[in-house]
């Protein structure tokens, strides 16, 4: 299991001059799509990913640390 930075993500996505519609569209899906996965990360598809990581990564290992994070909270560690 992965676990999406979503706040990172959504940083990053405005960093790239992207909103919610924006980036939703370069990724092929319906906004309320993206923003169901961005409430849902564990429900995100894998393509999805690798779309939204080629529009907004030029480094592969920073993609990696954001869409594929390793810390988890003591919350989710618990469940």
């Amino acid at each position: 299991m992965f676990k999406v930075d979503v706040p990172k993500l959504i940083g990053r996505m405005y960093e790239c001059g992207y909103n919610k519609s924006s980036l939703a569209h370069a990724c092929r899906i319906d906004r309320n799509t993206l923003a169901s996965y961005l409430k849902r990360p564990e429900k995100m598809p894998l393509h999805i990913i690798n779309s939204m990581a080629a529009i907004l990564y030029d480094d592969p290992i920073e993609a990696q640390y954001i869409f594929f994070a390793s810390e988890l909270t003591q919350k989710e560690r618990n469940q």
